[in-house]
């Protein structure tokens, strides 16, 4: 695949310089990978132009400030915080054409090549970067990257679906996404356990390993309704924390999907009120030290554990941009880690759950045999 940029522009943070505000880190970004995450939008023709994608982008811009910001260091155990306004931050933009038609890589599936349709993660200096690929036919694939402690799953979902508005010129009620309690901030399954529970089992089967191999799986559990008082839908930042089942592999051949879901639900449910509370206590009480974030990933090898992140539930396929052109892939960018998987709604069919999973050739190959296997 032949990607040329046209240009690469940064968009100013909206604020002037004179107006700076510093909005401190939480406990629950600091807990989150220092890193950046990749997703890919794409798009059918006919699309908006490139320029009308940027007026909107500006005007969304205004509503998640903190998105255009820059982002402190953690230097002389002071908390480190998102500076909007000053010198530094803005929003990266890279346009780019693309010598293909949108056809010729649908559907969106993992692959290296995916990495060109979004700008570099491991060298990002700005905390949110926009890529705009424009193919032969039309179609328009986006490539969104944003800084993890700035914003989770949640809060993403909300600023794309508000731009998208924006960019059909439709209303948006004022919200204070910059959220006071930021500054503040001190046996029936679920959809999510069942497939969770499948796939913990699938996965290890598929991967052979010894019976007695002790195997994890980290889920991302959001703590926005979990807090006392619960946090508000329009809260931008990070509240997902990590909680972890564990089994040996025994336990996961020979026990039932409700058997394994109830280590699922019964580990979410240790995720409430009182262990949030704590988290946030704790780290007061060491004076905002740099945590060390269970969800971390060292080396690109989880095996024999999984780390499983649910996107279910967030409205990432409501982003629609107008100008009659379909949202026709949505997908996170390449992600080299075995043993990863996400959880996405299908956007192209009928309703439904995909499930992207990493797995080295040869597990997969067994993965695919038995993944729709009920036993």
């Amino acid at each position: 695949m032949e990607v040329h940029v046209v240009s690469s522009t940064v968009i100013p943070q909206s604020l002037p310089p004179t107006e700076t505000t510093k909005i401190p880190l939480t406990v629950f970004d600091m807990v989150i990978p220092n890193m950046h995450e990749a997703v890919l939008y794409a798009f059918m023709p006919p699309t908006p132009t490139n320029t009308t994608l940027k007026d909107g982008l500006m005007k969304a811009l205004k509503l998640f400030p903190t998105l255009a910001g820059h982002l402190s260091e953690n230097n002389d155990r002071r908390r480190p915080y998102v500076s909007v306004g000053g010198n530094g931050g803005g929003v990266l933009i890279v346009e780019t054409n693309v010598a293909l038609e949108l056809l010729d890589i649908l559907p969106l599936e993992p692959s290296p090549k995916l990495l060109q349709l979004h700008p570099q993660t491991d060298v990002a200096q700005h905390l949110l970067q926009i890529q705009f690929n424009r193919f032969s036919c039309g179609g328009l694939v986006i490539g969104i990257t944003n800084h993890h402690r700035v914003a989770d799953g949640k809060s993403m979902s909300s600023f794309f679906v508000t731009w998208a508005k924006l960019v059909r010129g439709l209303h948006i009620d004022s919200v204070d996404f910059i959220s006071k309690i930021k500054a503040q901030m001190p046996r029936k399954h679920s959809t999510f356990e069942i497939l969770a529970a499948h796939l913990w089992k699938k996965v290890t089967r598929a991967r052979g390993l010894d019976l007695d191999t002790l195997t994890e799986m980290s889920v991302a559990v959001n703590g926005r309704s979990r807090l006392r008082p619960a946090v508000p839908s329009e809260y931008f930042g990070n509240m997902v924390l990590n909680t972890i089942p564990r089994a040996r592999v025994k336990e996961l051949n020979e026990g039932s999907v409700a058997d394994v879901a109830r280590l699922v639900h019964d580990a979410v449910g240790r995720i409430g009120n009182g262990y949030i509370r704590s988290l946030i206590d704790f780290w007061e009480i060491n004076g905002g030290d740099e945590l060390v974030s269970l969800a971390d990933v060292e080396g690109p090898v989880l095996c024999p554990n999984l780390e499983i992140d649910s996107w279910l539930g967030l409205p990432f396929h409501e982003v629609d941009f107008g100008a009659e052109g379909s949202l026709c892939g949505f997908l996170p960018s390449w992600v080299p880690v075995k043993g990863l998987v996400i959880l996405k709604p299908n956007v192209v069919g009928k309703g439904g759950v995909d499930a992207v999973v990493a797995l080295f050739e040869d597990h997969a190959r067994h993965f695919k045999q038995i993944s729709h296997s009920l036993d």
